[in-house]
């Protein structure tokens, strides 16, 4: 786990690349992220999710996190 992100761990080898590449582009530019991702349970189960991330900003702006929503949409 040291040094790895969670998401990094939960992601499937078959996550579409271009919609991986641009959720990291956006978490690096501190900008919101919505879309589908097909990620893996800690089991080894695939499934899909639809995700919208907002970024947090303290009272001067700082960027201090994200938070998540994510809504299972497999079925």
């Amino acid at each position: 786990m040291i040094g790895r992100s969670r998401g990094a761990l939960l992601q499937c080898e078959r996550s579409d690349p271009e919609t991986i590449a641009a959720m990291r582009a956006a978490f690096t530019a501190g900008q919101p992220f919505c879309g589908e991702i097909l990620n893996r349970s800690k089991t080894g189960r695939e499934y899909w999710l639809d995700v919208d991330i907002q970024p947090i900003r303290d009272m001067d702006g700082v960027l201090t996190g994200f938070c998540a929503i994510e809504t299972d949409i497999s079925e």
